[in-house]
């Protein structure tokens, strides 16, 4: 018998025991499905993070110093930054502070009021949409000069052009001089985006020297941004910001830190990477299942037709021919069950992707042509033994069989 008329055969003992081979199925499908869905929601993390890095700016090195008795390294740290050359391309104090800003009738409550250097833009990652950056001199001359982020120029100016507009900003009048991109454009609908777009586009950022100038509330410079050229220079700046570092604060009267973002990046994707093969180790606890199941219905199949089984051997059917319709039926429906699976699986993967991220994740190709294979290996692997059993029985035992 030909593989085209076993297949024929398997297809008309599926459909003859509709729900029988449905119940069946049904291991495969949630099995598949938790497969898909686990491991394309763990991918669909892992791409908001990157994204959300990526926003943050690569090769983003944190720095945080602090000496006890209020000893300012801001400056040294600013020209040590300079002189590693082509390692480094800026450096800038990370300190926040809240306060009211006002133009005309307009205001910001508690806005997010952050002072910089003039290299504030570069190491954090933001783009000068109108006007022009905070400049070197504006820091050393103490310029009362801001530039602002996007929503709080929307906020603030609607549609008016806000650059050499002077607003105040608790209480102290500084002039606009430029205007931000907006990295996370508001949705109206996502919160968490809503959350991301005011805390860094409804900013306020001026010349960290001007601290001086701001509301009665105490500012400290314990918190640094450096930006390294590249990758690989990310971790030799690190490396000797920290043993900078090290000469500068006394451990018996402070504290240092400096790590990157990229090597934030790699712990991420390696905690990813074991998250989805635990997850998918679960799953494949289900399409273990779903295997037993089918071995299970197969073997009831040789007991239903065991004499048919017989009549064949009598006719002269070889074992090979016969242990072949059984794989190919135990196969269909282990692929059927596969494909259902799948199906089903894009379907979750869309709704919680939507849910939780406000994102479009598609399960990749890979894991879903993979997921198809696997599914017909494992039908073929638990139909083995179910078939080995059918073509192994004897015709005159068989023939005898109620």
């Amino acid at each position: 018998m030909g593989v085209i008329q076993a297949f024929k055969m398997a297809v008309k003992s599926i459909a003859s025991n509709k729900v029988r081979t449905v119940l069946t199925m049904l291991g495969i499908i949630i099995g598949v499905a938790a497969v898909m869905v686990l491991v394309s929601l763990v991918q669909g993390y892992t791409s908001s993070m990157m994204e959300y890095y990526q926003r943050q700016g690569a090769n983003r090195i944190e720095v945080y110093a602090y000496q006890w008795g209020g000893a300012d390294i801001s400056s040294d740290l600013y020209d040590y930054c300079l002189g590693l050359g082509d390692l480094v391309l800026g450096v800038t104090p990370n300190a926040q502070t809240g306060g009211v800003v006002k133009y005309g009738a307009k205001k910001l409550e508690n806005a997010n009021i952050f002072l910089g250097s003039d290299q504030y833009a570069v190491c954090n990652n933001y783009t000068i949409a109108k006007g022009r950056d905070m400049t070197y001199l504006d820091v050393k001359k103490y310029q009362k000069v801001c530039v602002l982020g996007a929503v709080a120029a929307d906020d603030l100016f609607d549609f008016a052009d806000p650059i050499g507009k002077q607003i105040t900003i608790a209480g102290e009048p500084f002039t606009v001089v430029g205007v931000f991109e907006a990295k996370y454009p508001s949705t109206g609908g996502n919160e968490e985006q809503d959350w991301m777009s005011h805390y860094y586009d409804s900013i306020v950022v001026v010349p960290y020297t001007d601290a001086r100038f701001m509301s009665n509330s105490y500012i400290t410079f314990d918190s640094y941004v450096v930006k390294a050229a590249s990758s690989a220079a990310t971790t030799e700046a690190v490396t000797k910001l920290a043993s900078f570092l090290s000469t500068k604060i006394d451990p018996n009267k402070g504290y240092y830190d400096v790590y990157s973002i990229n090597q934030q990046i790699e712990a991420g994707n390696e905690e990813t990477r074991m998250l989805s093969m635990i997850l998918g180790g679960i799953a494949g606890i289900a399409l273990l299942v779903g295997g037993i199941g089918i071995m299970n219905i197969m073997l009831v199949t040789v007991t239903e037709r065991t004499r048919e089984i017989g009549i064949r051997k009598a006719l002269g059917a070889r074992r090979r021919s016969i242990i072949i319709q059984f794989l190919i039926e135990s196969g269909v429906i282990s692929f059927v069950g596969g494909i259902i699976g799948i199906l089903l699986g894009l379907l979750i993967t869309l709704v919680l992707g939507k849910l939780m991220w406000d994102m479009t994740i598609f399960p990749s190709v890979s894991l879903s042509l993979g997921a198809a294979a696997f599914s017909i290996v494992l039908g073929i692997i638990f139909g083995i033994y179910p078939a080995a059993k059918a073509s192994g029985l004897q015709p005159v035992d068989a023939l005898r069989a109620e």
